[in-house]
Order: C-alpha cells, then sequence, then structure tokens
C-alpha cells in the first residue's frame, strides 16, 4: 500500500517466486512463475484500486483475484502441464485455504497501513 501498485506489484511476485524456490518449486518452475505473475498483477489491481479511494473494491478485488481467480486459472493451465493435483480437485481443495489466506492477506495489510498511519498522527500532535 505504501510503495504503490508498481512496485509493490513487483514485491509481491519476487515474494512469491522466493518463497517457491526456496521450497523446491513443488508445483513445477513453470506453474510458480505464473503464480508469481498473477500475484504481480493482483497486487497491481489493489494498489491501484486502493489509490483511487475505492478501499472496499480494492480488498474484494484482492481477495477474489488471489484466491478463487487465480486458482482457477492455476487448476486449468496445471491439468495441461500434467501435474498429478491438478483440475477440478486442485481447486475445491485449495479454493477455501486460500482464499481465506488472501483475506488474511489483503485486511491484514490494510489494518497495518491504518495502525502506522494513527501512530504517525499520534507522534506529529506531540
Amino acid at each position: 500500500i505504501f510503495l504503490g501498485p508498481f512496485y509493490g506489484g513487483i514485491i509481491g511476485a519476487l515474494g512469491h517466486f522466493f518463497t517457491a524456490l526456496f521450497s523446491g518449486f513443488p508445483l513445477s518452475f513453470p506453474l510458480h512463475v505464473l503464480i508469481s505473475l498473477l500475484m504481480m498483477g493482483t497486487v497491481q489491481v489493489f494498489g491501484v484500486l486502493y489509490r483511487k479511494g475505492q478501499r472496499v473494491l480494492a480488498a474484494a478485488a484482492g481477495i477474489i483475484l488471489n484466491g478463487p481467480l487465480s486458482l482457477l486459472v492455476l487448476s486449468v493451465v496445471s491439468s495441461f502441464i500434467g501435474l498429478p493435483f491438478h483440475g477440478k480437485w486442485m481447486f475445491f481443495s485449495l479454493v477455501v485455504p486460500l482464499s481465506a489466506a488472501s483475506a488474511v492477506n489483503v485486511l491484514g495489510a490494510i489494518l497495518i497501513r491504518n495502525l502506522l498511519l494513527k501512530r504517525k498522527l499520534k507522534e506529529r500532535s506531540l
């Protein structure tokens, strides 16, 4: 939120990529590259909407894009790659936990931003 959509998107992509790298790319290198790109796009859409003052829409978009929508794309692509865990099984087993994790991340980011701004305003008034 503080760095804006462009840099936030890069951080989102690199964050996923390095997590996957240190985990040994469990879903395959190409799929993790795709996940990183989807993460970048999600963070950028969130950032643009948030900066325009559409905070509720930004939160909803971040949760939906990073949860069910990205997972749907990955489920379809993983079927073509031939991963053993793909398609509808991948989608239905992961949609709830990934959507919940997305909600925690998005709402957590907004909460931390608000707490930091409140603290900064409090320090200025002293």
